[in-house]
């Protein structure tokens, strides 16, 4: 999977198609999220990508309607791109259909 990792970052910032000044950051972050995938994987412990993916809905770049747009869209390319993976498939759907940003551990909600 981490060798797919180029390939996926282009694959994700063609489908999303990012302004220019919000490319670079928008790379950084698919290659997080890829990151987070094989980590979750790695240890089996799917809520790594999940608490990654909830973070994300507010650290991308761009406005606060788009970002659960813009991360629906990485999440699907992601699962396209490591149809192979059967793992990942699982994990990726499981965050797709995770809902949008929740309360911490706290009680307060991520920043």
């Amino acid at each position: 999977m981490l060798r797919r990792r180029r390939d996926i970052v282009q694959a994700a910032l063609a489908a999303v198609d990012p302004p220019e000044e919000d490319a670079e950051a928008l790379a950084n972050a698919v290659a997080h999220l890829v990151d987070a995938l094989a980590a979750a994987i790695r240890v089996g412990d799917p809520q790594l990508l999940l608490d990654h993916t909830t973070w994300q809905r507010e650290a991308l770049p761009g406005s606060r309607n788009d970002r659960g747009d813009v991360l629906a869209t990485i999440l699907a390319c992601c699962a396209e791109m490591l149809v192979e993976h059967p793992r990942s498939d699982r994990y990726l759907r499981a965050a797709r259909a995770a809902p949008g940003p929740r309360t911490g551990r706290a009680g307060l909600r991520p920043s």
